[in-house]
């Protein structure tokens, strides 16, 4: 059953936001360890034609950390109580990664909001070796640590290439996680490993962009092909 926006929400956090620009509005939502200002490059490009509302995730950039342990429902709400602080009846919703998953559950849950979905770089109808690979590195960032595990992450999210020809981004982007709540970031990696949208995806019916990296290895094109 679809939820009205008077539905009252799980227990909510209210995420730090920014809005730039003008125009019908466009919420964005980012991945595992981000946060709000890594939309920076699309929002610059956007915000002569639209309003860009992004947003840190719960425990993520300077938005609050409850202690406690929080589940996809949660960051669900979280977004639905941002959209109704902000007074935002109808809009575009643009997500990466496991923002995507949370943007495509919330447009599931709330259609009638959603005048637009994009899904970047995330995953659905993951294979069980699929399953196996995220739910091994899960395991070896909450048994050995992140700092052992950082250097795997990286080639998960970018390629060799990318590496090599960047060191100074992937430095920077190694110093942001280590410096993140490793309760929070092992948290989101273990709703990003156990979330399947592949059940109910056929129920979102509205104008829906999906794109993926081709040397993606997490999120790859034959994934975001059963997607659509």
């Amino acid at each position: 059953m679809k939820k009205s926006r008077r539905a009252t929400p799980p227990s909510v956090v209210d995420c730090a936001y920014a809005i730039e620009g003008a125009g019908p509005t466009i919420v964005m939502v980012h991945g595992i360890g981000s946060h709000r200002q890594g939309w920076n490059s699309i929002v610059e490009t956007l915000k002569t034609d639209f309003r860009c509302v992004t947003f840190d995730l719960r425990g993520h950039g300077v938005s609050p950390i409850t202690g406690e342990r929080f589940e996809m429902d949660e960051l669900v709400g979280d977004l639905e109580a941002l959209c109704r602080r902000l007074e935002l009846d109808r809009f575009h919703l643009m997500g990466h990664s496991l923002g995507a998953m949370i943007a495509a559950s919330y447009t599931r849950l709330f259609p009638h909001h959603v005048h637009s979905l994009a899904l970047f770089s995330t995953a659905a109808f993951r294979s069980a070796e699929e399953k196996a690979r995220i739910r091994a590195l899960v395991d070896d960032i909450r048994h050995n640590g992140l700092s052992a595990s950082i250097d795997r992450l990286m080639r998960r999210w970018y390629t060799d290439q990318f590496i090599e020809a960047n060191p100074e981004f992937i430095a920077w982007r190694k110093d942001h996680l280590l410096r993140m709540n490793q309760q929070v970031l092992l948290n989101v990696f273990e709703i990003y490993a156990e979330y399947e949208m592949g059940p109910w995806l056929h129920e979102i019916g509205g104008p829906t962009l999906i794109v993926t990296g081709e040397h993606d290895p997490g999120c790859n094109p034959r994934l975001n092909r059963l997607i659509k």
